[in-house]
């Protein structure tokens, strides 16, 4: 399967990536099932082993968001 991500998206994926350089990180729940369906994404949910907290500061930091 080949998801084909838009520009806006893989920069975001990109950034996401920079709050925890030397980890996995994995884009779950809705918003994969919506890139399958080709649907627009409402949010981005991820998953990482070790470090969550620290990825959601530096998510919401980066953008401005929040995070639970």
């Amino acid at each position: 399967m080949n998801l084909h991500l838009n520009e806006s998206l893989a920069d975001i994926l990109k950034q996401v990536r920079l709050g925890m350089p030397n980890q996995k990180i994995y884009l779950v729940g809705g918003a994969v099932r919506d890139l399958v369906l080709g649907k627009a994404l409402k949010d981005l949910d991820f998953v990482v082993k070790n470090g969550s907290v620290g990825l959601a500061k530096a998510v919401r930091r980066r953008f401005d968001a929040v995070w639970y």
